[in-house]
């Protein structure tokens, strides 16, 4: 036989007020509890960002200097929209040393420094990518070398070097003065080869 229980006055359970105030208590922890990792997740992304920025740019620089201080002959051209630098001459049978192409694709803002020749960008390995997110790399004569009286350039010659690379609304730029450490025996930008001394 089934025997009904009576309940005590005071044990009526929770109101449906006293639940809606319990969800709407536990929906606002909640919602700064999400605010709370999403900007913590937002700042680590950015900080990781920033620092793989500055990894790269300085890993970028520091090979572009050493190639073009090593150099024994600098040609700068442009081609098919993009800045080649050779830093020495391939052809050459038993060279001093090991020549260098910097290669910056400006489409796929790319940097590459690679020991050989290539003919055309198809042909670039994937793995001498030096760095990615490049906005903007320059290469300049110094104008301190070139002798006013004799408008001869002088060894060592000097190039100023500045890159910016640019990923996720964060920028992170470089510049360098690099002097060569070889006599260069030709220096060719654009076609246009200058008189050196």
């Amino acid at each position: 036989m089934f025997r009904i229980r009576k309940h005590g006055k005071h044990n009526k359970g929770f109101s449906l007020l006293e639940v809606l105030i319990a969800v709407a208590i536990t929906a606002v922890i909640a919602t700064l509890i999400a605010a709370f990792v999403s900007s913590g997740t937002g700042y680590f992304r950015k900080q990781s960002n920033s620092i793989d920025l500055q990894n790269m740019l300085q890993e970028t620089s520091n090979k572009i200097t050493d190639s073009l201080m090593e150099a024994t002959s600098i040609e700068i051209k442009e081609q098919g929209g993009n800045l080649w630098i050779y830093t020495g001459d391939f052809e050459e049978t038993e060279p001093k040393v090991k020549p260098k192409l910097i290669l910056w694709l400006r489409s796929a803002g790319e940097i590459y420094v690679m020991d050989y020749e290539i003919s055309d960008t198809g042909s670039v390995d994937e793995g001498y990518c030096m760095a990615k997110y490049v906005k903007d790399f320059k290469i300049e004569l110094d104008p301190k070398c070139e002798n006013p009286d004799t408008h001869k350039w002088e060894q060592p010659l000097m190039f100023n070097v500045s890159i910016s690379l640019e990923n996720r609304d964060e920028e992170r730029s470089d510049s360098k003065t690099t002097t060569l450490r070889n006599k260069i025996e030709l220096l060719e930008i654009n076609g246009v080869e200058y008189e050196l001394k």
